[in-house]
This record gives structure tokens, C-alpha cells and sequence, in this order.
């Protein structure tokens, strides 16, 4: 059986695990090359983590 050593098989297999752990992707609109992140997410995170 040949193993699947390509690149893209790694990135999905990293894509997948993520999805499936909680990750919630994002949206290239969303983010900000100023900020170098996307701001709602940012602001989001920052609320639900620090008191």
C-alpha cells in the first residue's frame, strides 16, 4: 500500500482533526492586513478568555 506523503494529504488530515476538535475556520474577508488578524474574532476570544 502506498502511503499518502503528499503535502496537501498532510494539510487536510491537520484540517480535519482541527474541524473536528473545536476549531472553527475563517473567513478571508474577515481578515484585517493592518491588524495581520481578523479583529471580530480577536475581540471575541480576548472576551470569552480574560475576566
Amino acid at each position: 500500500m502506498k502511503a499518502n506523503t503528499q503535502e496537501k494529504h498532510f494539510e487536510a488530515a491537520i484540517e480535519h482533526h482541527l474541524l473536528n476538535n473545536g476549531y472553527q475556520p475563517g473567513d478571508s474577508q474577515d481578515f484585517d492586513p493592518e491588524l495581520c488578524l481578523e479583529k471580530d474574532r480577536f475581540i471575541a476570544f480576548i472576551q470569552a478568555t480574560q475576566a
